[in-house]
């Protein structure tokens, strides 16, 4: 997943099981040490609760140095103008997604120092 070229990517049906292993601490790692482009986005639809989205974050919150908490999402410092902001939303009462995506630290009204 690490060697996916492409900047935006959709995994339709994805197992909760990898989004919560070391396997996706690793890819975040990879982000932000490799400082992926501003607008690189991976999305993953999940059929789950709120609940589970939450404790994923949590996860990534207590593994990750730098990382804080926001409303619905984790936000990890990459470079000066960049943060890797991982959220979760649904689009209709039964799909829940979960995204991470390079943003520019201003769009968050975050100051990196």
């Amino acid at each position: 997943m690490q060697s996916l070229r492409h900047q935006n990517v959709y995994f339709p049906s994805y197992s909760i099981h990898f989004l919560d292993s070391e396997d996706f601490i690793l890819l975040i790692r990879n982000w932000v040490e490799t400082n992926k482009p501003i607008g690189t986005c991976f999305t993953f639809s999940l059929n789950s609760e709120d609940n589970i989205a939450i404790l994923i974050l949590n996860r990534v919150k207590e593994r990750l140095e730098n990382a804080t908490a926001g409303k619905k999402c984790i936000n990890i410092p990459m470079r000066t103008s960049a943060i890797l902001n991982i959220s979760y939303f649904r689009d209709t009462a039964t799909r829940l997604y979960l995204r991470m995506t390079v943003v520019q630290s201003s769009k968050l009204g975050i100051k990196i120092t």
